[in-house]
């Protein structure tokens, strides 16, 4: 693994960590646990711009970018650029997509806004673990939109991971424009 190969794979845990994600087994980070505050998740995110920079310039630190990021903006060739699964997949894979392509200048998407969403609108609830922690998990409406849960060991243990159906994946394309006006 090459040193510009480290950094990428760093840069991949920064993003995840910035999605809220943890990076070791794809279970959304708890909003009230420590790496979920705004402060540290401003962090990663500036850790990761700038890995970005050294990544781009072949291991060389590149001067700051000059022009303004902008938001995250569902334009039509993302959303017609959306490749459906036909299995169900995570919300983060599904922000992944997204903001694989996304133009450069513009911002990511962070799993957040749309989850915060869902919850808005009663397809996702949040709940508390036994383990005290919150997390979402799909109400009736969620489900009857294909939203559902399945459960899965990973390193850290078993949990359980939300999962969007090809329905569900296609009314978060056809919602994300209202999802981001609205935040």
């Amino acid at each position: 693994m090459t040193e510009l190969d480290k950094i990428a794979y760093a840069k991949k845990f920064l993003e995840s960590l910035a999605d809220g994600i943890n990076p070791l087994d794809g279970e959304f980070v708890c909003d009230d646990e420590l790496i979920a505050h705004p402060r540290i998740v401003g962090c990663f995110r500036y850790v990761s711009q700038i890995l970005d920079r050294v990544i781009e310039s072949g291991g060389i630190p590149a001067k700051k970018r000059v022009k303004p990021i902008n938001d995250f903006v569902m334009t039509d060739e993302i959303a017609e650029s959306f490749q459906f699964s036909d299995e169900p997949v995570s919300i983060s894979d599904i922000i992944r997509q997204f903001n694989e392509m996304r133009p450069e200048g513009m911002k990511r998407l962070t799993y957040r806004a749309v989850a915060e969403w869902l919850v808005s609108i009663d397809a996702l609830e949040i709940v508390t673990t036994s383990g005290g922690h919150t997390t979402k998990r799909p109400t009736e409406m969620g489900r009857t939109l294909g939203i559902s849960t399945e459960r899965r060991l990973g390193k850290g243990g078993e949990y359980t991971v939300v999962l969007y159906d090809r329905t569900a994946q296609q009314f978060i394309v056809d919602n994300l424009r209202g999802i981001l006006s609205a935040g």
